[in-house]
């Protein structure tokens, strides 16, 4: 609770600031990912990776209505983790993130979205890419893995 408040604080100082980092490109490309768990995700993203060149981050599995690089840094406490979730930005030539088993309703909050660029960066282009997989095939994989118990979905 502590650190949330301290995260909504530090949020409104950079966007009170108006960070220089707000309002040049950072991403020159951005690409959000939606996709069911055993659906070929990670398969279409490596697909996707190898199309660029450069500078190409994958934040992979992150969760909704979340700083991204916050709560990658607070399980991967790396440096420069650290400076993107605080806002400094390095340059990119494609930034992917992934959702996996979230309601599109919950990837597309409308507040979130406001702060995209405050957590993300600004991108000069923006794709969504939906993934979908024949549903029997998908469902035989979750069982076949161990993703489903008494008939729920776990994640």
């Amino acid at each position: 609770m502590k650190r949330n408040l301290g995260y909504r604080v530090e949020d409104a100082m950079r966007h009170l600031s108006n960070n220089v980092s707000l309002s040049e490109i950072v991403n020159q490309k951005e690409i959000r990912v939606v996709g069911l768990k055993r659906s070929g995700n990670h398969a279409i993203i490596n697909w996707i990776r190898k199309q660029h060149h450069g500078e190409v981050w994958h934040l992979n599995k992150i969760p909704v209505k979340r700083n991204p690089y916050r709560f990658l840094y607070e399980h991967y406490p790396k440096e420069k983790l650290k400076q993107e979730a605080k806002g400094n930005f390095t340059k990119k030539d494609c930034l992917i993130y992934s959702y996996e088993d979230h309601a599109l309703e919950q990837i597309t909050d409308k507040e979130f979205d406001k702060k995209s660029e405050l957590y993300l960066g600004k991108s000069a282009i923006k794709y969504d890419v939906i993934i979908l997989r024949d549903p029997f095939n998908m469902l035989a994989s979750r069982f076949k893995k161990g993703y489903m118990y008494e008939g729920k979905m776990s994640g």
